[in-house]
């Protein structure tokens, strides 16, 4: 499994590097985070999305940092103590303390199997000019984390196929160890455990639905296709979601069918199906909002605004805000755009003063980040936004100065988040319930796959 730090499937541009990273979904009348907030947990790094840090740092390979996570003692664990009760059945002649040796070797040897896999998704990336930042290991296998996304569909599909066929020719290799009859007997078991395990990896990730390898394959051949790499990625993440849906009916069918119910069971019904739908989901979320993001500009994001003088009382500003439908009151000293008036001032002043106070002595003092040109673009408010947030507003002019004649409309923060996406619906419920099934599990203000 691979992540690009642009998505697990998404672009990269320079917005990335300055987005922040949240933890929680907002509900309907339920704010946890604000919805600026949200979209830039969404579009900031994936890796976060499965974890909140990479996990304790066991050295490094070729130069790629090398991570374990706290969830992979869980699955060695699990690994460990299954299969010394299967190795006793399979080779009885092993003693217990010989049992749980070769139980140990096999877990060290699917472990290794997985780092091989992440680390030809690494070297195949390094060859197409794709920098790798980490790789990591975790309960459900592995995840490569890699500085962008390949520049064309081919190089998508090679590094992609690339974990999938190191897991066969890893099987392929187990294989023939189990089949030479000179082994020993518990060799030949290790070695058949190796072969199996390793044909589990590269069928699971070849499977054609995004986060898995298979997904990124089908969204490179769609990407070659239609020549459009979004439109691409959100036909692999549906197809993704569709794949999560039938292994969560067909774990279901297995448990109807057989009584007893193990761990490896329990895993596939609840963990895996989850992990692909909430991951799928997530990408098609991400991919939308970039999308969106695209084709924003400051102009087209600016609400109406009445230009008054700061020595005009409260109450003739209020009296022209309303004759512009509600506009947001904007002052200017000399031509010159100073501040602007919140609503939350202008109700914690007392009716009986509006006639007398100067509208100046409410206004907030705008710095110079807060003057936006009307021609800048989605990603370019969205950086300058995360740069300085400010949650007076943000004045858009023609050309970003302070002219009041040259002065466009107001901005706000929740004008972009909603912009970018929309107010939230129904549906949030169940984005809120994907999003707290991730891997790591919902944490808050918590700080990129190919398996």
């Amino acid at each position: 499994m691979r992540i690009t730090s642009s998505g697990v499937t998404g672009p990269q541009n320079d917005t990335e590097s300055a987005m922040r990273a949240f933890a929680a979904p907002v509900f309907i009348d339920h704010p946890i985070d604000t919805p600026l907030e949200v979209i830039q947990r969404i579009t900031s790094s994936p890796r976060r999305w499965f974890s909140r840090s990479r996990g304790v740092s066991v050295g490094s390979v070729a130069r790629i940092p090398l991570f374990i996570a706290p969830s992979w003692l869980f699955a060695a664990t699990v690994l460990l103590f299954g299969y010394v009760s299967h190795l006793r059945y399979r080779v009885p002649e092993l003693n217990l303390p010989a049992a749980y040796l070769t139980a140990a070797a096999a877990v060290g040897l699917v472990f290794s199997s997985v780092l091989l896999h992440e680390l030809a998704h690494a070297v195949v990336a390094r060859w197409h000019g794709v920098g790798v930042e980490a790789v990591t290991l975790w309960m459900l296998g592995g995840y490569t984390e890699m500085s962008k996304e390949p520049a064309t569909p081919r190089a998508e599909f090679q590094i992609a196929a690339a974990g999938p066929l190191t897991s066969a020719l890893l099987c392929g290799v187990g294989a023939a160890g189990a089949w030479t009859s000179f082994t020993p007997s518990w060799l030949a078991e290790l070695c058949g455990y190796f072969a199996l395990t390793n044909a589990a990896i590269a069928i699971f990730n070849a499977l054609p639905g995004l986060p898995l390898d298979g997904g990124a394959m089908v969204r490179a051949f769609m990407w070659r296709l239609w020549q459009d790499s979004a439109r691409a990625t959100i036909a692999a993440a549906r197809a993704g979601q569709a794949l999560a849906v039938f292994m969560l009916g067909f774990s279901f069918g297995l448990l109807y069918k057989d009584s007893g119910i193990n761990t490896g069971v329990l895993v596939l019904v609840f963990v895996i199906p989850f992990f692909l739908w909430s991951a799928a989901s997530h990408t098609v979320r991400r991919t939308r909002i970039n999308q969106r993001l695209s084709r924003l500009t400051a102009a087209g994001l600016a609400k109406p605004a009445v230009v008054v003088a700061s020595n005009i009382s409260l109450a003739n500003a209020l009296k022209a805000a309303a004759e512009g439908g509600d506009a947001r009151i904007v002052v200017h000293e000399a031509g010159s755009l100073t501040g602007i008036v919140v609503e939350a001032i202008v109700h914690a002043t007392p009716l009986e003063r509006h006639e007398h106070i100067p509208v100046g002595q409410l206004a907030r003092t705008l710095p110079t980040h807060a003057l936006l040109a009307g021609h800048a673009t989605g990603p370019e408010v969205f950086r300058g936004i995360n740069q300085h947030p400010d949650t007076t507003g943000y004045l858009v002019t023609h050309d970003g100065s302070s002219s009041a004649s040259a002065l466009l409309g107001v901005m706000s923060e929740l004008d972009f988040a909603h912009a970018i996406e929309p107010p939230w619906q129904w549906s949030t419920v169940i984005r809120g319930l994907s999003w707290s099934l991730r891997p790591s599990g919902k944490q808050r203000n918590s700080g990129d796959t190919h398996r």
